[in-house]
């Protein structure tokens, strides 16, 4: 990560203004990322196994965790909201994000003859 920072978007832990230098995000090293979105003054990463985190601004709930406050370095979004859905991906604009997420069927009982196909 790299570049304005002064909004915690880094994720860095700080609100440094400027970042010329790559850094990177150890909290999330590791953790099987597949895809990373920002927004003007936030981010978020899907992992593989259908986690969210997300950092930076947040004073209009667009990191997800129901609170209108600033994350310095990236947090996984736990339930709620999210409860038992996976992640398949996430995209932030301005001051809002979308989470395509679906439910973990192994923990949905589906009797007969009724059957709904997963979205």
């Amino acid at each position: 990560m790299f570049g304005r920072g002064d909004s915690s978007q880094l994720g860095l832990g700080d609100k440094c203004e400027l970042h010329a230098a790559p850094q990177l995000l150890p909290s999330v090293s590791g953790r099987g990322v597949i895809h990373v979105c920002c927004g003007s003054n936030q981010c978020a990463a899907v992992t593989d196994t259908g986690d969210l985190y997300t950092w930076g601004f947040g004073e209009m709930y667009q990191l997800c965790n129901g609170k209108m406050q600033d994350n310095v370095t990236p947090q996984l979004v736990a339930t709620p909201p999210l409860g038992d859905l996976r992640v398949l991906d996430a995209s932030m604009g301005g001051q809002h994000t979308v989470v395509l997420a679906k439910a973990d069927l192994s923990l949905i009982h589906i009797s007969e003859p009724t059957r709904r196909t997963p979205i």
